[in-house]
């Protein structure tokens, strides 16, 4: 995979499974979680960024960036899916 098989999009909503799927890779959903709360978590970033392979439409990458608009930002929940690792789509995100 280049990085011509992926893009990068901006979003402020996104497939509630997708996104569970993709805590689920970095290790970080519980079971006891709601699902439910995930449009709210894409709407409260700052700048909410998923990868989305090209040929499949599969989503293998999400970040989101927190910050006061002003002065500090920083990264939050940045994770790739397993399989599709160290191809530079963590750095691109």
């Amino acid at each position: 995979m280049s990085l011509e098989d992926f893009e990068i999009k901006i979003v402020k909503n996104w497939s509630e499974n997708e996104i569970v799927e993709l805590y689920k890779a970095g290790g970080w959903w519980k079971n006891s979680y709601d699902k439910s709360k995930l449009k709210d978590l894409i709407k409260g970033s700052f700048v909410f960024a998923v990868a989305v392979e090209k040929k499949s439409g599969k989503t293998i990458g999400m970040g989101r960036i927190l910050s006061d608009g002003v002065s500090d930002a920083y990264i939050q929940d940045l994770v790739v899916l397993p399989s599709y690792r160290s191809r530079g789509i963590g750095k691109q995100l």
